[in-house]
């Protein structure tokens, strides 16, 4: 049985999983001594329809809920986000209620944007050693 603690991550995703996201959840599954409980709104949600006033309430509720029940936020983020907006009112969240904001550079890219830089507690390069260590080191 593994001694080591196991992290509440809200792993960002900015509403659209993909081949990244799925990555990065096999890299942590598959670290060593690392536990974790990933937080995020799986990949059926939302049921509410994001483009109305009471959907896009509804769903950044319920984000704001699993973020502040979270040790800390990851964020995957490159250049090109699918869905910017909601990667932004993630990052708000998290910082509001002063939860460490892990930044991962996606493999293969070397910018990440400014509001990532700006918010992250740290930024790491694209290794389950680099990630999980930043995730130890912050998120107590």
């Amino acid at each position: 049985m593994s001694s080591s603690p196991e992290f509440n991550l809200y792993i960002s995703h900015a509403w659209k999983y993909g081949e990244q996201y799925d990555r990065l959840i096999e890299m942590l599954d598959s670290a060593a001594d690392f536990q974790y409980k990933n937080s995020s709104t799986p990949a059926d949600k939302p049921k509410e329809n994001a483009n109305t006033d009471a959907g896009e309430l509804a769903i950044m509720a319920a984000t704001d809920r699993r973020i502040a029940a979270s040790q800390g936020v990851i964020v995957l983020a490159g250049v090109f986000i699918p869905n910017k907006y909601w990667m932004n009112k993630e990052l708000e969240s998290a910082l509001q209620h002063k939860k460490p904001i892990i930044g991962i550079i996606p493999w293969g890219q070397g910018r990440m944007p400014i509001e990532v830089q700006k918010g992250a507690t740290e930024i790491v390069g694209w290794s389950a050693a680099s990630i999980t260590e930043a995730i130890r080191k912050h998120f107590t």
